[in-house]
């Protein structure tokens, strides 16, 4: 007999809990916790970052990745306990840069509006041109 609905959303839960424990005792951060490292990171890395090559004109200051991923790869290790490599390969999956799309409910892009983009570094032909003086 198949299962019910109500029986294959347990079997699923008890699938993604068990999962869940395997990636903890693994030592491998949640998403989560990944998510918070990079934020904490990011901040550190804008309040550190030298304001001398701050760019008024193009409205941003070029932040060094090196420091947001080993600031967040510290935190997950340090404080969290999480597994040294386990916790890299989290951070650097996340912040990846992830292709362009065009929904506009999916946000994480870095297409901003067509053929422009806040990332010019990510995607230097889509990059807001410059303006000449």
């Amino acid at each position: 007999m198949p299962m019910t609905a109500a029986q294959r959303r347990a079997t699923d839960a008890e699938r993604k809990r068990r999962q869940r424990q395997a990636a903890r005792n693994a030592g491998r951060p949640s998403p989560d916790q990944v998510y918070h490292a990079i934020a904490e990171a990011t901040s550190f890395a804008l309040m550190s970052a030298d304001q001398r090559v701050w760019l008024p004109s193009a409205g941003w200051m070029p932040v060094n990745m090196k420091v947001i991923l080993r600031a967040a790869t510290d935190i997950l290790v340090s404080r969290l306990g999480a597994d040294r490599t386990a916790s890299k390969k989290a951070v650097v999956d996340v912040l990846r840069p992830k292709p362009a799309h065009r929904n506009a409910g999916n946000i994480p892009s870095i297409v901003v509006t067509d053929g422009m983009s806040s990332y010019p570094v990510l995607a230097p032909d889509a990059a807001i041109p410059s303006v000449k003086t």
